[in-house]
């Protein structure tokens, strides 16, 4: 049997990483809110369901509009979506009221997830936690 296990870390960035960091905050507070007007519009206008597949292919084709998308952590783009999706599930469910647009404040936050892969017996990952050094490297994020 698997264990899957999560864990919250304090960091303490540098003034370039908080940087990064808040453009990725920003980045997934648009992509929330981008795809929250498309998907109010869709049912607005034709009365259908915009899902979480469909809006997971359709951000491939906003890479070409919006080109500074590439500048960012891919996983965090698809963790908005997820997380657009799951407050629409809980809407519908009766657990929360209708999604809102989310806005900038001091508690921003965005997810990203490690993507562990093998290649001739060497294993990969994006995310790299160093315990013995106490450094955490993310995605897109220089040390």
């Amino acid at each position: 049997m698997k264990i899957y296990r999560a864990y919250k870390f304090r960091m303490y960035p540098t003034q370039e990483q908080q940087s990064k960091l808040n453009q990725f905050m920003g980045t997934s507070r648009f992509i929330y809110n981008l795809f929250l007007d498309k998907k109010n519009k869709l049912y607005e206008e034709k009365q259908e369901n915009y899902s979480l597949k469909e809006m997971k292919k359709d951000i491939l084709k906003i890479y070409t509009d919006y080109e500074w998308l590439k500048d960012v952590d891919s996983t965090l783009l698809r963790t908005a979506l997820e997380d657009l999706d799951r407050a629409f599930i809980n809407f519908f469910e009766k657990r929360a009221s209708h999604p809102k647009f989310k806005r900038k404040s001091n508690h921003d936050t965005y997810k990203t997830f490690a993507i562990k892969s093998s290649y001739k017996g060497n294993n990969y990952s994006n995310i790299k936690v160093d315990l013995k050094d106490r450094t955490i490297k993310l995605p897109k994020i220089d040390k």
